[in-house]
């Protein structure tokens, strides 16, 4: 997982041009990055956590870490759903657009999604 999140900064930083951070000061992306884990899924490394905590609480069978998952899950979701898509789709547009229609948010799809260029 630490190798997905390390492909995915380095996207934002050479693809994107910006980081991950928001906003003008902490660098965020000028371009909407669409390409290696970005084709498959919208939001890979929150789909990798998710993985990570699910597995956790399924191999320690504590019901704690699955609280502390359906927790991160609802947050994220909600997060996701109700700040981040919008604030995307206003900064890039009908690339945003067409990129959600085609890339599935949580659940990667099996091939790389390649928009028309």
């Amino acid at each position: 997982m630490a190798s997905l999140l390390i492909w995915t900064v380095v996207l934002f930083d050479r693809v994107g041009e910006g980081t991950l951070g928001l906003g003008e000061v902490m660098g965020e992306p000028v371009h909407l990055v669409v390409r290696g884990p970005y084709q498959h899924v919208r939001n890979p490394m929150i789909t990798g956590v998710l993985c990570i905590l699910l597995g956790e609480a399924a191999i320690t069978a504590l019901a704690w870490l699955l609280a502390w998952f359906a927790t991160f899950l609802v947050f994220q979701a909600t997060a996701i759903r109700f700040w981040e898509e919008p604030h995307l789709a206003e900064r890039y547009g009908s690339e945003y657009l067409d990129y959600r229609r085609n890339v599935p948010r949580w659940i990667p799809r099996i091939s790389g999604w390649e928009p028309a260029r």
